[in-house]
């Protein structure tokens, strides 16, 4: 998969520093509905934004942990249409290291009910849709 963006401290803070921690490893997705929609998930208490997805499990593939993702943080079920590319972080200021590969995907059948984990609804996570330029924003 192409990258996309390596995003470290010189970016955001223009110095230098590495931290040489395992990366988390995640899959992402820009989540379409079948209004072409965009799945934006809003984190309320820290009045974030971020797109649906999360951490890949021991033993699952990429693809199977978008799925999961997807289906509990947006109640959907999904087929990827295309790869987007993967985005690289790591910054020692933050003490963080991570990989995210990016799909774009499209939901089949009904939106469902979420299934958050108790951090997601401690931070009040909710799913809004969104016309692509407002995603954007």
């Amino acid at each position: 998969m192409d990258l996309l963006k390596r995003i470290t401290d010189k970016e955001l803070f223009g110095i230098d520093g590495f931290n040489n921690a395992e990366p988390y490893k995640a899959a992402r997705a820009v989540l379409l509905d079948d209004k072409n929609l965009v799945a934006v998930l809003y984190l309320k208490k820290l009045n974030f934004y971020t797109l649906p997805g999360g951490g890949i499990d021991d033993g699952e593939t990429i693809g199977q942990a978008l799925a999961r993702e997807m289906q509990e943080e947006t109640g959907c079920y999904s087929d990827i249409i295309c790869e987007l590319g993967k985005i690289e972080e790591n910054s020692l200021t933050y003490n963080w290291s991570g990989i995210s590969w990016c799909f774009l995907s499209k939901i089949k059948g009904e939106k469902g009910l979420l299934h958050l984990t108790q951090e997601e609804i401690n931070v009040e996570t909710q799913v809004h849709w969104y016309h692509i330029h407002e995603a954007v924003k």
